[in-house]
């Protein structure tokens, strides 16, 4: 619909904006001021308006005997003119005040403007007559103007005029005269809109257009452009395309209605609040709400009136009011969808932005751009706050200093886009210097160093950190096991598990189904085209086991694959690489230097421009826009071509000819005419030098009754370009007619000769040709027409062409094309011009030509020798392809045997590696060029021809061929027509063969190159290159992915915005590759200004700001982190195999029967400087230590991965040191020592002779003076190495307490694993120090308990000196800020009295984690010195004296720097250590939680068991006691009274016996 509309306009803007034939008035752009408008409309406007109304009157009135049709008018013969109105608003005027009272009165309030699409105050709003007029008359309103909203333009009010076409040209100028004399172009004009409404029957498609003219106090005027267009059959369901595109509106409707029921169960379910926190669902919520607004309205729409009732006699009635009304209803449609349109154009790049934030929940990779942008938003917000606030200084500082001098800054937001523009590359140091020559110059310097250097700098410098922050969580997240699934194959998870999963599955039922019937079909196929066995010939399938052929093989490859990891088999391949790198080099070489010499470079440009710029190179040319332009083009391009003739006389006796500038005649033998361009290319054929083809368009009946009122007729012809395709089948299929209602068949245009002036050198025969058939532009049928060999033949048919209508819409399309050879180079050029006339009346031009050799092997001059030279190439080059059809069969041989021993399938385990695929496109496109070389080698006409003046030497078309094409005999006059269309026919297929054959070299040679970058990849040197590509294919892959649907959903709402009124948005693929040259740089805003500058700024801001600034730095930011983390490894790698190969090499002693070998190879001494254990002799010169390299004085490193153990303490090392390990070997790993120059020996020398005075110390002494080291002291006294000795020599007291602690365990019944750990600690395990080790580091490590458990007296701190929690004051000094100088020259410390301190201090839980770290990173560089060597300089290197002044202070600055990262590795190992304190507490405290919740049950039971037993007891003391007293009244009655059953039955008795 946008490319339609586009169409449209753009002819409306051909028609209006260019030059009206045979009318000299004023243009649009020559309009200054108000009494310029009516001029224009009077003249230029109306011939624009009238210039196709007589012929399209007198055609449709010839179609139809309708009466309604007299006086339409078209644009661009198939959009017809509607209605048209002219609305006028004026400024109102008031009084000047102050001094200039007798000044004449000036415009009301208080704008420098009065836009027309708004209703003002300060208005004009009285009535305007034309002077004279009596208003007690009828005919008064034919000359007054009311103000009035409703006629006028989007009902903004105004004085209107409607005027119908229909009327004529006379009526119009009589109501624009009226317009005037009634002072509705006077100097109170504010603006002026022309609009009018225009209908094309092929499209279906309405447009409402307006030229809005603006004018303001300062006498400036403002054109702009407005274009509408809708579609009043879109609802029509009896058309197809319309049909589906309901059924598709309301599948979107259904679709829509689930998800919002999805987001209302969501809200629902998880509370509003809560669902709205989420991530991404406020923007689901506005897409699928926006997204029904959106169809909703669509229905809305459908109910206005207008697009079910409109009639086009509505417009075309005697009642004004009626017309104005449905004029009104049309317009205020048009304004409708314009609205809707940027609903549309939102809901789009809403839909855009939910769709990436579902997509990158996909995959990690997917959302990585989203995520960058939310990690970098808080400071990207506040850089934005900064940048804005700059730019709006930049902004008004350029509109204050270059407004007035240069356009592209004479608004604020022009401002706003030009600086944009600006930061996107666009250079305008120009127009600024000219704008001011001081300013000019200084802004653009400042800018650019501010924002361009700086500004921006920043800004990608936030992105990478945003970027390195979630890249870092990637990977760390995979790390933990955190693996992205492939977005393709969770996708079909999902599908399979939701209501599609049920089709999925019958379906594959279905398939399964299927593949069982045709199993025995697919089966074959395999086994001949694939080398698969069937099933039941395979062992494995009866057996499930494999076969033995497979597992032979696969044993074969195992092997093999060993094999190759050895270095012989890694130094092989590297020669295979330099040997396929030098072919490649070679094949390459040869491929370039035969397509430099074959295709000769610029002197087949030059060629091709000579014969072609003549005729297109002319402003003719760029102005044509219908057929009327094409048949003046013709006249002076295509007659030009003829304008230097020359003649070519043959000698009848000698046999040569000559040229001479006489008249000559074709149809004399001895001589021939030939058309000169650029005087060395000529025209050569007999009869043509011009060949014209014609696709005649097919008109029918339009039957629609609701449309056929509007249109009587409609073209049938294909939309497509008639000029590549054949369009003639329409003819047979259709009743055809031409515009003017004749009918068109192959009957009507049966050959014919046209009736021309001059004589032709053949008949001039008009005629149809049907496709295949000779004549016609590359026998796609139509009319030919042959314009001759000369001047006047060629103009005298142009001119009969034109008076039978031709150079009209009754063609569709035309091609003028012509052969020319240039004997200086040796090539033949065929040039081509294509017209081709769409539906919407837009006219489409191009010109191509092709320039190619017919002599290969001889003639051509001094081309000779490169056409011999290009013959040796095309040789080599067929060698070393042969070669690369051999590689490719080696190796496909090898995927086969694969496939064979794997059991895999062929073509999925060979084309699924990229390099498989780009060798067999590469092979492909070398075996297509040569091929299609060798098809223009040997074509039978290259080979024949021959061009010869000489009518006894010239070619004959075969005899064959001849009656192939039905061609009549040689001596009939039209044989010689013929000919030449044979001729062009062939020159034809030769240039699309030659240009067949550039397009497979150019593709070849692309090809070709990466082809060598594969085999150049696989150098050392470049294999970093092609493992970043390599390793970041993958997020390559996702971010364009990304990139490529945002700037879809981008595209996607410019499309719709302004599609309509610029050509560079027309259709979806020019608007993505707008916007690609945008990326780029180059950009051209004009037409997207010029309709809205706001929405045009704000869209190319954030295009730029997003995409040029933020996507491409990220995509930059991916490539940097791959290509570092490759870099880093690299070296990595390469230092430590320089390492392994220079300065370590391992010998392996076999000492399961003794240690002969090992004290036979080699002897070993211990130097007394380093205390290292050097090599002393090599005992066996052919020894494993000699085999290996060794020599006296290498250093012993390690033993069985030991580094001093050893040797510690040890005089016979390799008796007593060297111990076997469990398997029996002594594994030695010795290390080169380090090579020092003469000087540096001189020098170390110099130092050493510097002795101390005391030099007579005897040995203690000099021991108690050495200082701690790394190497002598520290690694020996770490917290694990104390660790590990107290744990294999465990003290008496620790063993005692061991005991205890085993006792308190056995009494306790739930501490039962305590227990059988310590009953495997046993002295006699040899796994108890390892156990105790284990133990004491946990208990270290993650507890604040040394041995993991609190003892019996952990409360009281005073006897607690075990708990680590507590750092000891000596194990954590208060240090100065800055370490002294004493400590940085170790004045006064001794490694004797440093051990002796060291041994005492208790070892705490932070020391551990620090030397767990240290360990660490030194096993993880497989070096035990790593950061010592890291950390140390050249300047650190000893001198033999105590360092002093400038040398101290050095010293003392790099030992504080030190300081600091020792004291980050300490902050590091303590936050890890409470970390897991903290864990512990939690631990315990959750632990403690659950005791006192038992405890507290047991406690509650206790009581009401307690309780129970106190009731027991009081009731069983009560009884005893009643018990007691009884037994006593028993025994004796003293006692009796004790009792309480007798002291009551006493008490009863009492008043008995006092009453009686």
């Amino acid at each position: 619909s946008s490319q339609i509309s586009n169409e449209m306009y753009r002819t409306i803007n051909t028609a209006l904006f260019g030059e009206a034939p045979g009318v000299y008035g004023p243009s649009l752009e020559d309009i200054n001021d108000h009494s310029d408008v009516p001029a224009w409309l009077q003249t230029t406007f109306l011939e624009s308006l009238f210039g196709e109304g007589s012929q399209t009157q007198v055609d449709w009135a010839n179609f139809s005997e309708n009466k309604s049709y007299e006086g339409a008018v078209t644009i661009g013969s198939f959009n017809r003119i509607l209605l048209v109105r002219v609305t006028c608003k004026h400024w109102d005027s008031s009084a000047t005040l102050g001094g200039l009272v007798t000044a004449p009165k000036r415009l009301a309030g208080g704008k420098e403007a009065l836009s027309a699409l708004d209703l003002h105050p300060e208005e004009d709003k009285s009535q305007r007559c034309v002077a004279g007029t009596n208003l007690s008359t009828a005919d008064w309103q034919d000359s007054c103007f009311d103000w009035d909203t409703g006629l006028s333009y989007d009902s903004s009010g105004g004085f209107s005029m409607l005027y119908n076409p229909m009327e004529g040209r006379d009526n119009f100028t009589a109501k624009l005269q009226v317009m005037q004399n009634a002072s509705l172009f006077d100097v109170s004009l504010s603006s002026v809109v022309v609009d009018f409404m225009v209908y094309n029957i092929n499209q279906d498609m309405f447009l409402h257009y307006a030229l809005v003219f603006t004018f303001d106090f300062a006498g400036n005027v403002e054109l702009k452009k407005e274009a509408r267009a809708f579609n009043l059959n879109v609802f029509n369901k009896n058309v197809s395309k319309y049909l589906i595109l309901f059924v598709l509106k309301l599948v979107c409707l259904g679709m829509l209605a689930m998800f919002l029921l999805l987001e209302l169960w969501h809200m629902y379910d998880s509370g509003i609040q809560v669902h709205f926190r989420r991530s991404g669902s406020v923007t689901e919520m506005v897409s699928i709400l926006i997204s029904l607004i959106v169809l909703l309205t669509y229905w809305w729409i459908e109910s206005i009136p207008a697009y079910t009732n409109f009639k086009f006699e509505d417009l075309e009635g005697d009642n004004p009011d009626l017309i104005a009304q449905a004029y009104g209803e049309l317009c205020s449609i048009a304004l409708t969808v314009q609205v809707h349109s940027y609903f549309i154009a939102i809901n789009l790049a809403v839909v855009s932005l939910r769709t990436m934030m579902l997509v990158g929940r996909l995959h990690s990779d997917l959302g990585l751009v989203l995520e960058v942008i939310a990690v970098s938003s808080p400071s990207m917000i506040a850089f934005s706050v900064m940048f804005m606030t700059l730019q709006l200084g930049f902004v008004f500082m350029g509109f204050l200093a270059f407004g007035a001098g240069y356009t592209g800054m004479e608004s604020i937001s022009l401002c706003f886009y030009e600086n944009f523009a600006m930061l996107a590359g666009k250079e305008n140091f120009n127009q600024l210097e000219a704008a001011d020559p001081i300013l000019g110059p200084l802004f653009y310097c400042v800018f650019f160093i501010g924002f361009y250097m700086v500004m921006i700098n920043i800004f990608v410098t936030l992105l990478m950190n945003g970027y390195d922050i979630v890249d870092f969580d990637i990977k760390k997240r995979r790390d933990l096991g955190e693996q992205d699934r492939n977005p393709f194959v969770l996708l079909y998870t999902e599908l399979k598990s939701d209501a599609v999963g049920g089709l999925i599955k019958y379906g594959s039922t279905v398939l399964k189904l299927a593949g069982r019937c045709f199993a025995p079909i697919i089966v074959s196929i395999k086994a001949c085209f694939f080398c698969q066995l069937p099933s039941f010939l395979d062992s494995r399938s009866r057996t499930g086991k494999p076969s033995q052929a497979s597992v032979a093989m696969r044993s074969a490859n195992e092997k093999k694959g060993e094999i190759m990891t050895t270095q012989a088999q890694m130094d092989e391949k590297l020669r295979k690489t330099k040997i396929e790198f030098a072919t490649m080099v070679v094949f390459m070489a040869v491929w370039t230097s035969f397509l430099a010499l074959q295709s000769r470079g610029f002197l087949t440009y030059y060629s091709m421009q000579a014969t072609l710029g003549l005729a297109t190179d002319t402003k003719t040319f760029e102005r044509i826009s219908d057929f009327r332009d094409v048949e003046t083009w013709a006249d002076e391009s295509i007659v030009g071509l003829y304008s230097s003739p020359i003649c070519a006389t043959t000698d009848n006796e000698t046999g040569e000819y000559a040229l001479r500038d006489t008249q000559c005649s074709n149809a004399n033998d001895s001589q021939q005419i030939l058309n000169q361009l650029n005087t060395w290319n000529v025209g050569f054929l007999n009869t043509t030098f011009v060949r014209l083809t014609i696709q005649p368009a097919c008109y029918v009946r339009n039957l629609d009754p609701r449309w056929g009122a509007g249109f009587p007729i409609m073209r049938q012809t294909l939309e497509e370009e008639c000029s590549s395709q054949s369009c003639i089948d329409t003819l047979l299929e259709y009743e055809c007619y031409t515009p003017d209602g004749k009918l068109l068949n192959s009957e009507t245009l049966a050959g014919q000769e046209m009736n021309l002036t001059v004589e032709m050198p053949a008949p001039a025969v008009f005629g149809l040709v049907q496709p295949g058939e000779l004549g016609p532009f590359r026998e796609l049928g139509g009319i030919a027409v042959s314009l001759g060999v000369t001047k006047e033949q060629c103009q005298d048919v142009l001119r009969w062409l034109s008076q039978e209508g031709w150079f009209s819409h009754s063609s569709a399309s035309m091609v003028f094309d012509w052969i020319t050879y240039n004997g200086n180079t040796d090539m033949f050029t065929h040039s081509v011009v294509e017209f081709n006339l769409k539906s919407t009346g837009i006219m489409t031009t191009s010109a191509s030509a092709s320039s190619f050799p017919l002599n290969v092997d001889a003639g051509g001059g001094f081309y000779l020798e490169s056409r011999i030279m290009c013959l040796i190439l095309m040789a080599s080059y067929v060698c070393l392809l042969l070669y690369h059809i051999v590689e490719m069969g080696k190796t496909i041989q090898d995927e086969l045997a694969r496939c064979l021993a794997t059991d895999t399938n062929f073509i999925t385990g060979f084309f699924t590696q990229f390099w498989n695929v780009v060798d067999s496109l590469s092979l492909s496109f070398s075996v297509a060029t040569f091929v299609i070389f060798m098809m223009y080698i040997f074509d039978s006409f290259r080979v024949e021809y021959w061009l010869s003046m000489d009518d006894q030497n010239k070619y004959v078309v075969p005899n064959d061929l001849a009656k192939q094409y039905d061609m009549e005999l040689a001596i009939e006059p039209i044989r010689y027509l013929e000919d030449d269309w044979y001729f062009f026919m062939e020159f034809e297929n030769l240039s699309s063969l030659y240009d067949a054959f550039k397009l497979s070299s150019a593709m070849n040679s692309i090809f070709i190159a990466v082809k060598t970058i594969k085999i150049v990849n696989r150098l050392p040197f470049m294999k970093i290159f092609a493992a970043t590509l390599s390793n970041g294919k993958a997020r390559i892959g996702y971010f364009l992915f990304v990139i490529n649907q945002l700037m879809m959903g981008f595209g996607l709402t410019i499309l719709v915005i302004f599609g309509t009124k610029d050509m560079q948005f027309s259709t979806l693929v020019d608007t993505l590759g707008t916007l690609n040259s945008w990326l780029c740089g180059t950009f051209n805003l004009d037409a997207l200004l010029e309709d809205n500058t706001g929405i045009a700024v704000l869209i190319f801001a954030l295009f730029i700001g997003i995409f040029r600034f933020a996507l491409v730095n990220i995509f930059l930011a991916t490539q940097l982190n791959t290509f570092a983390y490759n870099a880093g490894q690299r070296d990595i790698a390469l230092a430590k195999q320089q390492r392994k190969e220079t300065a370590v090499r391992l010998v392996e002693y076999n000492c399961k029967e003794g240690k002969d070998i090992l004290k036979g190879d080699i002897a070993v001494m211990r130097r007394e400087a380093d205390d290292e254990v050097i090599v002393s002799d090599i005992l066996d010169p052919v020894g494993l230590a000699a085999k290996a390299g060794i020599q006296p004085g290498f250093i012993v490193f390690k033993v069985n991965r030991q580094r001093d153990e050893w040797r510690k303490g040890i005089d016979d090392i390799i008796e007593e040191g060297m111990i076997p390990d469990k398997e029996g070997f002594i594994r030695i790993i010795f290390q080169e020592p380090q090579k020092r120059l003469l000087l540096n020996r001189c020098l170390k020398a110099c130092m050493l002779s510097r002795k101390s005075k005391d030099k007579n110390t005897g040995s203690e002494t000099a021991a108690s003076n050495m200082k701690p080291t790394v190497r002598n002291f520290w690694k020996r006294h770490g917290a694990i190495a104390e660790i590990e000795l107290l744990t294999r020599n465990p003290p008496e007291e620790e063993e005692a307490g061991g005991t205890v602690q085993t006792d308190d365990l056995d009494d306790e019944d739930e501490d039962t694993k305590a227990k059988d750990a310590l009953e495997k600690d046993d002295p006699k395990n040899p796994k108890a120090p390892r156990i105790r080790a284990k133990r004491r580091l946990d208990g270290l490590l993650f507890s604040r308990w040394a041995h993991s458990k609190p003892p019996k007296d952990s409360l009281d701190e005073k006897t607690n000196s075990t708990a680590s929690i507590f750092i000891p004051e000596s194990a954590n000094p208060v240090e100065p800020d800055e370490l002294a100088h004493a400590d940085i020259k170790q004045e006064g410390w001794d490694i004797y009295e440093m051990q002796d301190r060291v041994e005492h201090l208790p070892i705490s839980g932070q020391e551990v984690w620090l030397d767990c770290l240290v360990s660490s990173v030194e096993v993880q560089s497989g070096d035990d010195s790593m950061i010592a060597d890291l950390l140390r300089t050249t300047g650190m290197q000893a001198t033999g004296n105590e360092p002093t002044g400038p040398q101290l202070d050095r010293l003392v600055r790099f030992y504080r720097r030190i300081d600091e990262v020792l004291k980050i590795l300490e902050s590091k190992s303590s936050k890890m250590y409470y970390q897991y304190l903290q864990l512990e507490s939690l631990h315990r405290q959750e632990q403690l939680r659950n005791q006192n919740t038992v405890l507290h049950d047991y406690v509650c039971e206790l009581e009401k068991e307690f309780t129970a037993i106190s009731g027991k007891i009081h009731e069983y003391r009560t009884k005893k006691e009643l018990m007691l007293t009884k037994l006593a009244g028993l025994l004796d009655n003293e006692y009796s009274r004790m009792d309480p059953a007798t002291q009551e039955a006493a008490n009863d008795a009492a008043p008995e016996q006092a009453g009686s």
